[in-house]
């Protein structure tokens, strides 16, 4: 069973979102169809904004518990049972194959979705505000994928 420490999870579930707006701005760069660079330019533009969700959830944790006083013991809390570091490999993956960028964006929104997910109910008992602000970048990445799906990726 994977345990990474919530500061190590928090601190790289931010990395993973910001690797997620780079994504998109390179597709968008690289879409030739204008409804697509127009999608991908949202795309990442909503990956920043998710980013600084990410970095307030981590904020709202220490403030949830105790302040300052208790930073060190909320950094070092563990979080089991995701493996962050291999949904980070997947999404990489992810980004590099498929036949075509809506291919690649729909299986990375998956997994991301997938992790946030999974991240949201293991913190929910030890750091709710913050398992709440990730099932609220989930809720709005669902949204995504509803809209990359009607597009026609198919996931494959």
């Amino acid at each position: 069973m994977s345990s990474h420490s919530f500061n190590y999870v928090m601190t790289t579930l931010a990395d993973i979102t910001e690797e997620v707006a780079a994504f998109y701005k390179a597709l968008a760069q690289e879409a030739e169809e204008a409804n697509l660079k127009k999608l991908f330019t949202r795309r990442a533009e909503g990956s920043e904004e998710d980013m600084s969700l990410v970095v307030r959830a981590r904020k709202e944790a220490v403030l949830e518990l105790g302040g300052l006083e208790s930073t060190l013991e909320i950094a070092l809390e563990p979080v089991e049972g995701v493996d962050i570091d291999a949904y980070r490999e997947e999404m990489r993956k992810a980004m590099e194959t498929g036949r075509t960028a809506l291919e690649k964006a729909l299986s990375v929104e998956k997994l991301f979705c997938e992790l946030l997910d999974k991240l949201a109910l293991r913190i929910e008992g030890r750091f709710p505000s913050a398992s709440r602000l990730l099932k609220q970048v989930s809720e709005k990445r669902a949204g995504y994928l509803r809209e990359l799906s009607a597009l026609g990726g198919d996931g494959a």
